[in-house]
């Protein structure tokens, strides 16, 4: 607790965010304690405060990496149910297109990647897509995958044509 101060000083430093840097802080020192809770003594001064800088410092940059992550998955058809939109508006708003553009660019699927789409489209989980298709979640999986590039490939082709 002593280093309290000095850390939050260094995390106002990296997050220039008050509230954020109270969160990073209070999960720093949070660590620390489980870190050496049953080291009697405590290790020396120096090294505490190195592995306290340490921590601090790849507590920040993974919490970046998160914010990154996220704004990734929001734009991201096959991960926008975690973002909270429907796999349709995340594609439909990747590619700025309408949802009868969309429905015609489906149509032009295979029956195999159709069902695919349909299932996800309607919530459905991978698990429960490989279940109800009767294949790998990996396949699912792939198969998603190639939709979007399909989709994608089809929408910006029909986007230039209208």
């Amino acid at each position: 607790m002593q280093h309290r101060g000095w850390l939050m000083s260094q995390a106002l430093k990296l997050c220039r965010n008050e509230t954020d840097a109270e969160d990073l802080v209070q999960e720093t020192l949070l660590r620390f304690v489980k870190a050496f809770e049953d080291r009697e003594p405590l290790p020396e001064r120096s090294t505490c405060v190195s592995w306290l800088t340490n921590t601090l410092s790849n507590l920040f940059y993974s919490q970046c990496r998160k914010q990154q992550v996220r704004k990734q998955h929001a734009s991201d058809p096959v991960l926008a149910e975690r973002a909270g939109l429907a796999p349709e508006q995340g594609v439909a708003s990747e590619f700025n297109v309408p949802p009868e553009q969309l429905a015609r660019a489906v149509s032009q699927l295979s029956p195999e990647k159709q069902a695919t789409f349909e299932l996800y489209g309607k919530g459905k989980k991978y698990r429960e897509i490989a279940s109800a298709l009767g294949i790998q979640v990996g396949t699912v999986s792939k198969r998603l995958h190639d939709i979007r590039v399909q989709l994608g490939k089809l929408l910006r082709t029909n986007d230039k044509v209208n």
